[in-house]
């Protein structure tokens, strides 16, 4: 009988259609899953947008309620029930930031020996949560054995500056994102847009860090200098409503698709003609690496760590540039076409995930086996 797989436990807040969950299920499907399988705990009672996937790989997922103030004692009761009842759990891999440092402590107690934190985004500025983020911080510091990171500046968000981690490309599968020109043509037919129409995109959820309402200005200085254009807006979130309203105080109602959350982002690329990516703040975005695999021209803002440029293409804005000037850079790409083979440059940088999935099994098995035979960190 050969032996069961290395089961790994991957902490999310839910597994709905984000960068953080798309990663991982990238990686998920490409995996030997004869070797190592996944399972999931979320903090959220509805399905998230990956869970028929999961399941259908042999996947199990858990829940616990979230960390938050009106469920702080259940949440950790659970987290601890959880962590007893399920003892076979060698490896705990955390992408839900700091709010996973109390699933690390109950693993720890419960004897797992591998406790991962993954940093995959870089919260900028000082609000009210930022107190009780950097005690979580320094909690989930104290309980995970290894750090992971998709950037320096993600890294140096949630372990601190000069903190050691380990790098881990946000992969992706290069090849279903290689442009097709006849691809493009059949998914503007079905949006009814025009061939000679100037599309510009945006993939992210509908929150604050993706500044869709900067997003929507630049887009409205845009349309004047290039009337005959489409902004593309795929996602949901809490803030799809207000958005709708902005767009719509804009006089945008006809120009802006709001499109929801879709399974089809490589077609969606290709009818696109730009990439619009003005986040007040990220990690290293897996939709800019996808939109660079399609060739896409991309403009962005400066508050994205350059990390993420791989083709050596993309067009860095800082926020407070005004609106006019981005629409000039947008159109200035648009006019500049696709990068060729931007796949392959994509994939030479380290970000296939064909690559990526064997590394990250050999990392798996290569630490649990380490801490298997020296007793483990607990």
């Amino acid at each position: 009988m050969p032996d069961p797989p290395l089961r790994v436990l991957n902490l999310f807040v839910n597994m709905d259609r984000g960068g953080a969950e798309t990663l991982v299920m990238n990686h998920y499907r490409h995996l030997d899953r004869s070797r190592v399988q996944f399972d999931f705990l979320v903090q959220r009672a509805h399905r998230g947008a990956y869970e028929d996937e999961i399941e259908a790989l042999g996947g199990h997922i858990f829940r616990v309620p979230p960390l938050a103030p009106s469920s702080f004692l259940e949440h950790q009761a659970q987290l601890r029930a959880f962590f007893q009842g399920h003892p076979g759990y060698p490896i705990v891999h955390g992408h839900c930031s700091e709010v996973g440092c109390f699933a690390y402590r109950e693993a720890a107690r419960a004897g797992v020996r591998v406790r991962i934190a993954h940093a995959h985004s870089a919260p900028a500025g000082l609000d009210w949560k930022s107190l009780p983020r950097w005690f979580l911080k320094k909690l989930g510091n104290r309980w995970s054995t290894h750090a992971f990171a998709c950037s320096e500046v993600a890294a140096a968000w949630l372990f601190g500056p000069g903190h050691a981690y380990q790098p881990m490309a946000n992969a992706i599968d290069t090849r279903l994102f290689r442009h097709d020109p006849e691809r493009r043509l059949r998914t503007r037919s079905a949006l009814d847009i025009a061939p000679t129409t100037a599309v510009l995109g945006h993939i992210g959820r509908f929150d604050p860090q993706k500044n869709h309402e900067r997003l929507l200005s630049i887009f409205d200085s845009f349309s004047a200098m290039h009337p005959d254009s489409i902004l593309l807006l795929v996602g949901s979130g809490a803030l799809r409503p207000a958005m709708e309203a902005r767009a719509e105080a804009l006089g945008l109602v006809d120009k802006v698709r709001f499109l929801g959350t879709r399974d089809d982002t490589p077609a969606l690329l290709d009818a696109m003609d730009a990439f619009l990516f003005p986040s007040r703040y990220e990690g290293l975005p897996v939709t800019v690496i996808e939109a660079q695999a399609s060739g896409l021209p991309i403009v962005l803002s400066s508050s994205i760590s350059r990390e993420c440029d791989l083709t050596g293409a993309l067009a860095f804005l800082p926020l407070a540039t005004p609106d006019e000037i981005w629409a000039k850079a947008v159109l200035a790409a648009a006019q500049q076409g696709r990068a060729q083979e931007a796949d392959r440059l994509v994939a030479a940088a380290g970000f296939d995930i064909e690559q990526g999935a064997q590394w990250l099994l050999d990392w798996y098995e290569a630490a649990h086996a380490s801490a298997s035979a020296d007793g483990g960190s607990q």
